[in-house]
């Protein structure tokens, strides 16, 4: 199969996955995770070294095995428990003025507590390397787009894309922790509904 186009590719690609949806006993969740697996896979085979049966039999199962690493990461919710994008616009915004004295008071314990989640988010930050504290901030500070970081870190778009997803997710779980045993007011401040 040394001599596969990407038109063979195509095809084994999608006849793989098909084989993978027509099996029984497979759940809603495993049928998304191989539809995943079939748009990540397709957009991506210009990235397919592999040029034999197995290796292309590897690579996707590397890409359902990623999928499925990030659903758990997401369902863990450590993410999601406290918006730390919500929470440092907080943080940016100016005082009221004029207000009524019960909202000033909230909206200064709310300024409290966003200020330690920021302060939170810099001492993780502190303790990344360089590059990837870099990548971290141009995203999430700046809104840089994925396409100037991949250039900068001379690697594909998707590839930035999840390179970013997967550290912020960390970043987010390690903020989680270092509140949770440094500050739970904020946390809970945060996460209270």
């Amino acid at each position: 199969m040394q001599g596969v186009t990407n038109r063979t590719l195509r095809t084994i690609v999608c006849e793989e996955l098909a084989s993978r949806l027509r099996q029984g006993n497979i759940s809603a969740e495993e049928e998304d995770q191989i539809i995943a697996c079939f748009e990540k896979a397709y957009s991506s085979l210009d990235q397919l070294r592999a040029r034999d049966l197995a290796g292309i039999r590897a690579w996707l199962n590397a890409i359902i095995s990623n999928i499925r690493i990030d659903a758990a990461v997401r369902a863990n919710k450590w993410g999601d428990v406290i918006s730390l994008t919500e929470v440092l616009d907080t943080a940016n915004e100016p005082a009221g003025e004029g207000g009524d004295p019960l909202s000033i008071l909230v909206g200064d314990e709310q300024l409290r507590y966003a200020v330690q989640v920021h302060a939170a988010l810099q001492h993780v930050l502190a303790g990344l390397d360089p590059a990837t504290a870099w990548m971290f901030r141009c995203r999430f500070y700046y809104r840089v787009p994925f396409a100037q970081i991949a250039v900068r870190l001379k690697i594909s778009e998707h590839a930035a894309i999840m390179r970013y997803q997967r550290l912020r997710d960390r970043v987010f779980r390690q903020v989680h922790l270092l509140l949770r045993t440094h500050s739970p007011a904020a946390l809970e401040f945060f996460t209270h509904e």
